[in-house]
């Protein structure tokens, strides 16, 4: 879940619900700056019209998604980080460790 938060008032003004694991990542939408883009763990990335909590569009990646960046330079595109190795698909990631 994503609170959006006053910064005069500080109180939560709005709550985007809908991501089903762990939120990982925001960015704003260089293009509308009334719309922010959400990551998680559950492998989606989710648009948002933060100011009226409307769900706009959910992308579905299919990995674990770590942190997301936007660019205004680069309209239309999103970049993501995702696990490495392909066995750590959705459903298959493990923590490793070394010895």
């Amino acid at each position: 879940m994503v609170k959006v938060y006053s910064t005069a008032t500080e109180e939560c003004v709005h709550v985007l619900q809908g991501h089903t694991n762990l939120v990982t990542g925001i960015a704003l939408n260089p293009t509308n700056h009334l719309q922010v883009y959400s990551c998680s763990v559950d492998g989606t990335i989710k648009l948002w019209d933060f100011t009226d909590s409307i769900l706009i569009k959910t992308f579905k990646v299919g990995y674990k998604l770590l942190a997301l960046y936007t660019s205004k330079a680069h309209k239309g595109c999103v970049f993501i980080i995702i696990p490495k190795e392909n066995d750590e698909a959705l459903g298959n990631y493990k923590k490793k460790s070394k010895l």
